[in-house]
C-alpha cells in the first residue's frame, strides 16, 4: 500500500475513465497518457450556443447534475462554445461511474 500505489492506481483509473469517455463518444485523445494525472479530460464537439447561466456554470453541467445526479466541470474551451469534460479518479471511483458517465453524455450532446 502507500500514497505511491494509491497514486499509480488514481492514473490509471483516469486513463481507463478517459478513454470510455473517447471510446463511447468517437473521440480524439486530447493529450499524451504521460500528461494525466489523477484528472483527464476530454475535448466535446463545438456547442451551437455560447450561453452558461446567471452563475457561469455550462447548461450541459447542470443538465448532468439535474437529471443524472453527475457532478463533473463542464469547461469552456478554447472560447465559450467549445466544452471541456473534467473527470477525477480517486480511490472511490469505479469504471462503471464512467460508463454512466458516457451514456449521460451521449443522451445529452449530439455528436
Amino acid at each position: 500500500g502507500g500514497w505511491p500505489e494509491l497514486m499509480e492506481r488514481n492514473h490509471a483509473l483516469a486513463l481507463a475513465g478517459r478513454q470510455i469517455l473517447l471510446d463511447k463518444l468517437d473521440l480524439p485523445q486530447p493529450c499524451p497518457d504521460e500528461m494525466v494525472g489523477s484528472m483527464a479530460v476530454v475535448q466535446l464537439p463545438d456547442e451551437q450556443s455560447d450561453a452558461v447561466t446567471k452563475a457561469g456554470i455550462a447548461p450541459l453541467q447542470e443538465a448532468l447534475w439535474e437529471i443524472f445526479k453527475i457532478e463533473v466541470p463542464v469547461i469552456p474551451w478554447p472560447d465559450a462554445r467549445g466544452r471541456l469534460v473534467r473527470i477525477s479518479a480517486q480511490f472511490y471511483n469505479t469504471l462503471p461511474q464512467y460508463e454512466y458517465l458516457a451514456k449521460a453524455l451521449l443522451e445529452l450532446i449530439s455528436l
